[in-house]
């Protein structure tokens, strides 16, 4: 299975940031390359695949472990991520 665009992957990051979609939609969207049989052949992609397929994460009933300021620290990253890896 072909990983999604870096655009795509954007937009998915963007969107759980402005609150567009929702972190089960996300975690949704993000893990069948998780768990399938994924081509990896962008790691600044694969990497934030993994973190959205843990948007949904609770640390205890009813109580997120990853909030906002959390997923905007994931789209920074993967910012960097996208231009470091597009250095090399």
């Amino acid at each position: 299975m072909k990983l999604p665009s870096r655009d795509e992957v954007r937009q998915a990051l963007e969107d759980l940031v402005a609150g567009r979609r929702s972190r089960d939609e996300v975690e949704d969207w993000a893990m069948p390359w998780v768990v399938g049989e994924a081509d990896v052949t962008d790691m600044a992609v694969w990497r934030t695949l993994n973190k959205l397929c843990q948007a949904d994460a609770r640390d205890t009933p009813g109580v997120y472990l990853y909030h906002a300021v959390d997923f905007q620290f994931w789209l920074e990253e993967y910012e960097r991520d996208v231009t470091r890896w597009a250095e090399e």
